[in-house]
């Protein structure tokens, strides 16, 4: 409000101590408890959940508490209400904390990565692990940004490409199989992509001997953890079961 010199008139914060009988989000009463809200506001468009460990209950690391909310999310969607849902990094500041699941039916999947400045505390740089409507003609709106806020002032620019590509040798090799899959048959398109199916590049990776199949637990950790780090170095993007080299 300092910035802009003014309160908006069409952004309402509410607060769960807002509410002494708070619900989390998971449940019925507190679905219905945001609906009330929403009907009294009226016309609403989109809608900040900050954050998903504090709205919801259970453990985090399981798809239960969100299986149990997704059906709302649904529903929000379906009537023309957006979400913006925000969540934590764990221990690996790469990915979100708990289940991928989570970000299974998401359209956008947007990473901020804390950055070092002297000059503000608040100092990011943001990507796009997952973006559904990204085309050709628009992935200059998709491309990683840093974002500072430094004498009351948002500033940003392109991200420096200077760690695209920086991984593992094993990694690399898993990268190659990725590409053998992409020149062979099973390829699709999406958006524009030349893409496979993750079975696709499985089976390559088993032929290059990357993965055992005689040992399928380490072998899906093994393939997971690589391909987080491809992803991670920008070098390939994936939506669902599909992954495509960028």
């Amino acid at each position: 409000m300092h910035r802009l010199g003014s309160i908006p008139e069409t952004l309402f914060a509410l607060s769960h101590e807002d509410m002494p009988d708070f619900a989390p989000l998971n449940t019925p009463q507190g679905q219905g408890q945001i609906e009330a809200v929403i009907a009294t506001i009226g016309d609403v468009d989109l809608v900040l959940f900050d954050n998903v460990m504090s709205l919801l209950v259970g453990d985090m690391k399981d798809e239960e508490p969100w299986r149990q909310v997704l059906p709302w999310v649904r529903d929000l969607t379906r009537r023309g209400i957006g979400q913006l849902w925000i969540h934590h990094t764990g221990h690996d500041e790469s990915r979100s904390y708990g289940t991928k699941t989570r970000e299974w039916q998401l359209d956008t999947v947007m990473h901020l990565n804390r950055t070092e400045r002297a000059d503000t505390d608040v100092s990011f740089a943001l990507s796009f692990p997952k973006a559904r409507e990204r085309t050709p003609d628009n992935r200059s709106d998709f491309q990683d940004v840093t974002i500072a806020l430094g004498q009351e002032v948002w500033e940003h620019g392109v991200a420096k490409a200077s760690g695209r590509g920086r991984v593992s040798p094993t990694a690399r090799k898993f990268l190659e199989a990725l590409k053998n899959a992409l020149a062979s048959a099973g390829v699709t398109t999406f958006q524009g992509w030349h893409a496979v199916t993750t079975g696709h590049w499985q089976a390559e990776c088993f032929t290059l001997g990357l993965l055992d199949p005689a040992k399928p637990d380490s072998a899906r950790s093994l393939f997971s953890r690589h391909r987080r780090e491809l992803v991670v170095a920008k070098l390939v993007a994936c939506n669902g079961d599909l992954t495509w080299i960028l």
